[in-house]
């Protein structure tokens, strides 16, 4: 396929950069058009040049819009980029040009209802819901499972699109960052390791209570916690100052820019977590956590959700529990009594990575989308 445009401010980690190249290696010729380009580099300045280079820049970018989707042949909206739909479908409908949109979350419901950072019913939140709704009305859409874009169509009132929706999963370049992968240790203390933002949708509280009442029983293992980003982090170790717990880990040192983050989960974890948060939300996000354990052959604590259901291997190579204290306990009991069926599952897990969540499988699958949609004759 050639002429493609691709058009992104914000880039996910390794989705949008693995995709380009892809495209690359097809020798396919496309564009990538950014607003934040112009928008930011134009704008390290000060005071009020700062706003009349954002200003600026936002002009040049609106005005080479329609002169890049003129000449091509696809629009690709990079993933998490929806905010930006709205002059896009426009020009697209012009001038009878097919988008592609790799929808991957719903701005509105992250911003509005799981971040809190912009109110529902202000202007921006308005705007965030009309363009998830143009994004996802959009000739080709493109997400890591079926479920989650049904929940979105059905939170935004729209037409369910799932059935139509091409998948392409969640993957990760965990393995690529550590110089081999070691086996979990699976000693005594058994280490238990999460890592992420600590938003509500994670469940870290649930997760914390949980071990909590496990500690009242048994001391053989660690929690390891290792923070990524602000988001609601001083309030959990205000409430778990060090030291409180004797089995409790807490980490803010990890990265997963240098590389710091997978290679301590490589070096120290047993066993992971999908994410353990409560609420319609947390029914259907996907997990990249999951697949991160993966690719370094660690199985997972998985949350029964139906997101998590879409996973390959969810019945026989994780161990699954609902979103309660009690049943995590009971579950996390098993798998300290049980250390060979985890290395076991572990090694299954790494195995369905290989085959459906690496890297390469990715750009695979987002090749044979592109010819796909190719092959359908890129009709608008």
């Amino acid at each position: 396929m050639d002429r493609v445009l691709v058009i992104g401010s914000r880039c996910v980690t390794n989705r949008t950069p693995n995709f380009i190249s892809e495209l690359s290696r097809q020798a396919t010729t496309f564009t990538f058009l950014s607003k934040a380009f112009y928008t930011d580099s134009l704008s390290r300045q000060t005071g009020w040049i700062t706003v009349l280079a954002s200003f600026f820049g936002t002009v040049v970018y609106n005005l080479l819009l329609p002169f890049f989707i003129l000449r091509s042949r696809l629009i690709f909206v990079s993933a998490s980029n929806n905010f930006d739909i709205l002059p896009i479908a426009f020009w697209a409908r012009m001038f009878r040009k097919p988008v592609l949109v790799d929808y991957y979350v719903s701005i509105f419901e992250w911003s509005c209802q799981l971040m809190k950072i912009v109110p529902e019913h202000s202007l921006r939140g308005r705007l965030y819901r009309i363009s998830d709704r143009v994004a996802y009305r959009q000739k080709y859409l493109m997400h890591f499972n079926r479920s989650e874009i049904r929940h979105i169509g059905d939170s935004l009132g729209i037409a369910d699109r799932s059935t139509e929706c091409f998948v392409c999963p969640l993957f990760t370049r965990f393995d690529q960052m550590v110089k081999t992968i070691e086996c979990p240790k699976l000693q005594k203390p058994f280490r238990f390791v999460w890592w992420g933002s600590s938003l509500p949708l994670h469940g870290i509280s649930l997760i914390v209570s949980a071990f909590k009442a496990l500690a009242d029983a048994r001391r053989d293992f660690e929690l390891h916690l290792c923070f990524m980003g602000d988001s609601h982090r001083d309030a959990f170790l205000t409430e778990n100052p060090a030291g409180s717990c004797s089995w409790l880990r807490c980490h803010t040192k990890y990265a997963l820019k240098d590389g710091s983050l997978p290679n301590f989960v490589n070096q120290y974890a047993d066993l992971g977590f999908s994410h353990f948060g409560v609420g319609e939300q947390a029914e259907y996000v996907g997990s990249n956590k999951v697949v991160e354990c993966m690719a370094l052959g660690r199985t997972c604590l998985l949350s029964d959700t139906t997101s998590n259901r879409e996973i390959i291997g969810f019945d026989d190579s994780f161990f699954v529990c609902q979103r309660k204290v009690e049943e995590m306990v009971k579950t996390l009991v098993y798998i300290l009594d049980n250390p060979e069926e985890v290395g076991e599952k572990g090694l299954r897990c790494r195995e369905i990575f290989i085959k459906h969540y690496s890297e390469a499988v990715g750009a695979h699958r987002f090749g044979a989308i592109l010819n796909t949609i190719q092959n359908q004759g890129l009709e608008c």
